[in-house]
């Protein structure tokens, strides 16, 4: 979509009922009504760059206990530190999760250490301040004590997802349901 003539067009439309609204108060041509820009509404060129995920919930909860209470079910759940980012480009997001931690396994003496990543390339584009993503390809990585445990390749080709997204206090929210993440500009994509 070309902005710039979507946005002449708005124009257009303000200009119109500014001039309708003079002429119902009498006024001529005096400006009654304006295009404000105050809200255009996400544009695709907003999200290009790398986001940090400052904030994940799940219901409510924080996503990583979520996920540590689904990963380390016959056992207790480990604390565990959570990271991702978003990286836009046009048409294609690549994001990037990762988890770590030290649980303690049945029959270990002691924690282990345990990291677990999460990467899937995604295409992207917005409709209506709708964030409809596809996965194309991705996978799934665990380690214990930094040798491999698992590694699985995600199915490419997903179902395409409809994600609500909007600016909030300077932060990119993505919501997808009850799965809510808040993303902020990474500080090297940061303009003064």
């Amino acid at each position: 979509m070309n902005v710039k003539k979507g946005s002449n067009r708005l124009e257009q439309i303000a200009g119109n009922v500014s001039l309708a609204l003079g002429a119902q108060e009498g006024g001529g041509e005096e400006s009654a009504y304006e295009f404000s820009t105050a809200y255009r509404g996400m544009r695709p060129a907003d999200l290009l760059g790398e986001w940090e995920v400052v904030g994940h919930t799940w219901n409510g909860s924080p996503w990583s206990e979520v996920f540590a209470q689904s990963a380390f079910k016959d056992m207790e759940a480990p604390k565990l530190d959570y990271d991702a980012m978003y990286s836009f480009s046009v048409g294609i997001c690549v994001k990037r999760i990762r988890l770590t931690g030290s649980p303690i396994f049945p029959g270990a003496d002691a924690p282990c250490a345990w990291e677990y990543r999460m990467t899937t390339a995604l295409t992207w584009e917005l409709k209506n301040d709708e964030l409809i993503a596809k996965p194309l390809i991705g996978y799934q990585y665990t380690a214990i004590d930094g040798a491999p445990s698992q590694v699985r390749e995600l199915p490419g080709e997903g179902a395409s997802m409809t994600l609500k997204i909007r600016m909030d206090d300077g932060e990119l929210v993505i919501e997808d349901g009850s799965d809510i993440k808040r993303l902020r500009k990474a500080a090297h994509e940061q303009k003064d």
